[in-house]
């Protein structure tokens, strides 16, 4: 027989517990206003704040799946927020962009977002926000650092 485990006290768990809770509360926000959902969300805001920028990379930054980042693609591609064009580095790879109408969004979007890190700040206090801020990076660089499992 195995010994007890305890989930609770498994880090991925209490991690994905976090994320998911704070992400459900911040998610009816910009789905209410701009009917997108979270991956879209996610896209949008790499595309932002990093683009042009290649699914690839948005992949690798954001940990989603290719086919989600490509369906998230398509749909802002049909809104008009966002366009392709051909990488100056990777003939067959398109870089993502920000059209015209795509920048006021995300703009927009950024607003709520920083207004939600502000009331989760003041609801957390200043000092453990920025604790939890730090002890996560800290955990990913570290895991960043274990061995690739098989």
């Amino acid at each position: 027989m195995f010994p007890i485990f305890d989930l609770d006290d498994f880090l991925p768990f209490r991690l994905h517990l976090a994320a998911e809770s704070t992400s459900q509360r911040f998610y009816p926000q910009y789905r209410d206003a701009f009917q997108i959902n979270r991956t879209e969300w996610r896209v949008l805001f790499h595309i932002g704040q990093h683009g042009p920028i290649s699914a690839n990379h948005i992949s690798r930054m954001s940990r989603l799946e290719k086919s989600k980042i490509s369906r998230a693609i398509t749909k802002l591609e049909e809104r008009g927020w966002v366009e392709r064009s051909y990488s100056k580095e990777h003939r067959r790879s398109h870089d993502l962009l920000l059209t015209q109408e795509g920048r006021p969004a995300f703009h927009e979007l950024a607003k709520m977002a920083s207004e939600f890190n502000e009331m989760l700040e003041q609801h957390l206090g200043k000092g453990e926000m920025k604790k939890i801020l730090q002890q996560l990076r800290s955990l990913e660089d570290r895991i960043n650092e274990l061995p690739e499992a098989d």
